[in-house]
């Protein structure tokens, strides 16, 4: 008896592993444009920084919000910018964010966090966000 109670227990877990695996979400985090660079998560130009943002999910994404909150030794600012819709494995390059002039008191220092407002029903919702920096 104890030997069918142990094999229907495993039976259950089996089946509820299958179906977890079986999920369809997205799942939105940002992602190194310079995986190999001092400072990967600078990628910029004379209008701002870009945010790369890739969807590791098994589902696509839909259309959300990537914030970054750029920080100095005097306060701080923030700035948003729409996300488009991402397909599963995809990456998009989102921005560009303006950088205030503040912010290069030496460093640029950041915060990124894709998909802010949560608009995004995904897999994980804590590998969203990202801290970086850029050379002043």
């Amino acid at each position: 008896m104890r030997y069918k109670i142990l094999m229907l227990m495993l039976a259950i877990v089996l089946i509820g592993a299958v179906l977890i695996s079986c999920e369809t979400a997205p799942d939105l985090m940002p992602v190194k444009p310079y995986p190999q660079a001092a400072y990967p998560w600078c990628d910029r130009d004379e209008e701002g920084l870009y945010v790369h943002v890739k969807n590791v999910g098994t589902g696509d994404a839909g259309a959300s919000t990537t914030r970054v909150v750029f920080t100095w030794s005097g306060g701080n600012d923030t700035a948003t910018v729409a996300t488009p819709a991402i397909p599963k494995g995809n990456t998009t390059k989102v921005g560009p964010f303006a950088i205030p002039a503040l912010c290069w008191d030496m460093n640029c220092d950041f915060h990124i966090t894709v998909d802010v407002n949560d608009q995004v029903t995904e897999l994980f919702e804590d590998n969203n966000t990202a801290d970086g920096v850029c050379l002043g």
